[in-house]
């Protein structure tokens, strides 16, 4: 009787564990095209803020101002830290002011300048007033030939609690590519709102674009905006 075959049993192998192998990288995250929003509050607001809004409401009085991007509202000419309404020496709310707002464009450019480079800068400042009523509000718009621009706020005005948007201060993403895909955790087509407070000064750089929503609290909110020329030094 011919012998049976047996198949042999298959064996089991164990998978050798093998650790992955060494990767080196060198990386490199550039965040690039930065848009700086430096906002500074004075709390109290400085000692001479009142006597400030006198002089802008003495102004308002003598002068019809203009219209550019206020609805509803009194903008003055932007010779604010020339001289004063009758061509004399700059009043001296106007010359406090105009020392916070360098002192603050120097803190926010030495943040976002190599060491050393602002020191090598000089400053052209012009300021303009607004006085906002009831109603009143600034359509989308940007300050083209500044490098900086901002506002302080003189009288923030009182809040309107069945609004919770009155007076805000609205930034636009500047980004024409960023607008095309909203991402609320990259930060793609994100607006970004400033609630204002008497003594707030709120700085960032001319080209972004900006608006104010219908102030509708009582009485009247009043500023003073200011554009900054950079220029660079060559000693």
């Amino acid at each position: 009787m011919p012998s049976r075959s047996r198949r042999a049993a298959p064996r089991r192998v164990r998978a050798r564990e093998e650790s992955p192998p060494t990767l080196h990288s060198r990386d490199d995250l550039r965040l690039l095209w930065a848009t700086p929003i430096f906002i500074r509050r004075l709390a109290p607001p400085p000692p001479w803020n009142a006597a400030l809004e006198r002089r802008i409401r003495e102004r308002q009085a003598s002068d019809p101002g203009r219209q550019r991007s206020n609805y509803g509202g009194w903008q003055s000419s932007d010779d604010l830290f020339e001289s004063d309404v009758h061509g004399g020496e700059l009043a001296p709310e106007f010359q406090e002011l105009r020392a916070l707002i360098h002192r603050a464009l120097l803190d926010c450019l030495s943040a976002v300048m190599p060491e050393g480079a602002v020191t090598r800068l000089r400053t052209q400042l012009s300021a303009f007033a607004n006085v906002l009523p009831r109603g009143g509000y600034h359509t989308h718009h940007v300050h083209p030939g500044s490098h900086l621009a901002g506002s302080y706020y003189v009288n923030a005005g009182r809040p309107d609690p069945g609004n919770p948007h009155s007076g805000k201060l609205c930034f636009y993403e500047p980004r024409a590519g960023g607008a095309m895909l909203h991402s609320r955790l990259l930060g793609f087509a994100e607006d970004f709102d400033v609630l204002p407070e008497t003594g707030m000064l709120v700085l960032f750089p001319g080209y972004l674009g900006h608006s104010v929503h219908p102030y509708t609290g009582p009485g009247a909110r009043i500023t003073v905006a200011f554009n900054a020329y950079l220029q660079e030094s060559k000693t």
